[in-house]
């Protein structure tokens, strides 16, 4: 299934320097079975699960998989690998925190382009005993629950790898040997891996044990077929204990399960390439505007401050780019007008004509060039300070889609799709002051008293020059809306899911 071969993975710390996390690491790993990989923090194995994830790349070495090298895998590829063929199972579980239990199994297949089906998931929840929790949201679970669900999660495709990541390290004892008793079943016809800290469970459920040390393989053991117990010392009274006998009880003590294991022999992979399921990750419409809507939930306060500033620029823009569209006519008014000054020579009325246009392109023209693009720039920061926000909030659920196989376009439509909910309502509040403004000029500025609200509503719109104003409001809108997305979203794009699920 997968050959690693002298494989070397290296990170800059924080402080500036490479750390090497992989060295020149080689193994072998069959088509099922229930491995485990040991290791103190920091001696590789996280790292080595990333790297057969798809989630992260190494830096010399190959990594074949079902006879396919993965340094030819293109980012489509390495997307259509997640969604299809690994199934992970996190420590912290990657959740997703406003969707219940069932639309975060469901989602696995969604991203699959399938149609979720209920009593698939029903029947895996059945088995982790999770069936009367479909509806719960995940905050209301406990640490167990959500590891379940995260299994379901990873089960639901039906993947050939499973990845697990310390799938016990925050789950007491009794819920853990639940979890690694659900995970050695899955490996009679699974792949599974498991990265623990936990050597006692290791060799009591493990088929393979392999412990790292400083980013390479110090032992690497296999349970034997027919497991012989090794004699215990006999001990009679007055005999000396040697230091040889000593390590024997101490080793007896520690791990009893540890005596069925001998070093792992040769494994023999079969070198013709198997196809890989071919699955471009696919999320509907629907899917991206429930996932763009719940993230307005965050940043209420930015959120308002932003569209009503955001309206009310749009106002004064469409109205400074109206005026600009209608400047020939208001110049051609103006010389109009001093034409019918019949008292006026003609040298004077062109000297007055002049001036009124200096006036009108000091007062009302300079200004607007100013203050347009000034506030065009306000309006894009603080739009760019929202979603950025939004963004940095929803990091997390953007590496789980990530990991889950979604590509980066998948990701970019959730993103657009909030924007053209921010953008609507944005719209609707242009509107409701474009109405407001009418209204206050009408009854205030004009002193018409006479009509009635409704009808001055009314008779704004009848005319075409106020929906043009409200189209030239929309569009701006839009349009500033979708620009300010695309560079969070392109940085956020060029880096590895690792990093994001990371928050690097």
């Amino acid at each position: 299934m997968i050959d690693i071969q002298k494989v070397s993975k290296s990170f800059i710390n924080k402080t500036g320097f490479r750390t090497l996390a992989l060295n020149n690491v080689s193994l072998k790993l069959p088509q099922k079975g229930l491995v485990f990989i040991l290791g103190k923090s920091g001696s590789g194995k996280s790292t080595l699960l990333n790297l057969l994830g798809g989630l992260d790349s190494y830096d010399v070495g190959n990594i074949n998989i079902k006879g396919h090298s993965t340094n030819n895998f293109q980012q489509k590829d390495l997307d259509s690998y997640r969604n299809g063929t690994v199934g992970f199972i996190f420590q912290d579980f990657n959740l997703i925190e406003n969707m219940s239990v069932y639309e975060n199994i469901a989602l696995s297949l969604e991203l699959q382009g399938k149609v979720p089906q209920h009593h698939l998931i029903n029947n895996l929840l059945t088995k982790v005993e999770m069936t009367n929790f479909q509806n719960r949201k995940i905050n209301e679970l406990s640490g167990g629950q959500k590891q379940r669900v995260a299994i379901v999660r990873a089960l639901i495709k039906d993947p050939e790898i499973i990845l697990a990541d310390e799938p016990t390290g925050n789950l007491d004892s009794e819920t853990a040997l639940q979890v690694l008793q659900i995970l050695k079943e899955l490996s009679q016809k699974h792949l599974v891996l498991i990265v623990s800290h936990d050597p006692e469970n290791a060799y009591k459920f493990g088929d393979r044990v392999i412990e790292f040390k400083d980013g390479g393989i110090i032992s690497d053991l296999s349970k034997t077929n027919n497991p012989t117990k090794k004699q215990k010392p006999q001990l009679t009274k007055g005999a000396v204990l040697t230091e040889e006998m000593i390590k024997l009880f101490q080793s007896q003590q520690k791990n009893p399960f540890k005596e069925d294991f001998e070093p792992t022999k040769e494994v023999f992979l079969d070198p013709k390439p198997a196809p890989f399921k071919q699955i471009n990750s696919q999320l509907s419409l629907n899917k991206s505007f429930k996932i763009g809507a719940n993230a307005l939930k965050n940043k209420k306060v930015l959120l308002f401050f932003s569209i009503i500033t955001l309206a009310l620029v749009s106002f004064v823009f469409a109205v400074g780019l109206m005026f600009f569209v209608k400047i020939n006519e208001i110049k051609k008014d103006i010389a109009e007008s001093v034409q019918k000054e019949y008292y006026l020579t003609a040298s004077q009325k062109e000297e007055i004509i002049q001036k009124e246009i200096k006036n009108l392109n000091e007062k009302i023209v300079k200004p607007i060039l100013i203050v347009c693009p000034a506030l065009t720039l306000i309006a894009f920061f603080l739009i760019y300070m929202y979603f950025n926000a939004s963004i940095k909030l929803k990091k997390k659920e953007i590496g789980t889609l990530r990991a889950l196989g979604a590509k980066g376009s998948t990701v970019s439509k959730i993103f657009f799709c909030e924007g053209y909910i921010y953008s609507s309502i944005t719209s609707i509040f242009i509107v409701l002051f474009t109405i407001f403004g009418v209204c206050w000029f009408e009854s205030k500025i004009e002193k018409n008293h006479n009509k009635s609200y409704f009808q001055i509503i009314i008779d704004f719109f009848s005319k075409s020059d106020s929906w043009i104003l409200l189209s030239l409001q929309i569009f701006y809108v839009f349009a500033l809306t979708f620009v300010a997305i695309l560079l969070p979203i392109f940085k956020l794009s060029r880096k590895k899911p690792i990093d994001v699920l990371l928050n690097k």
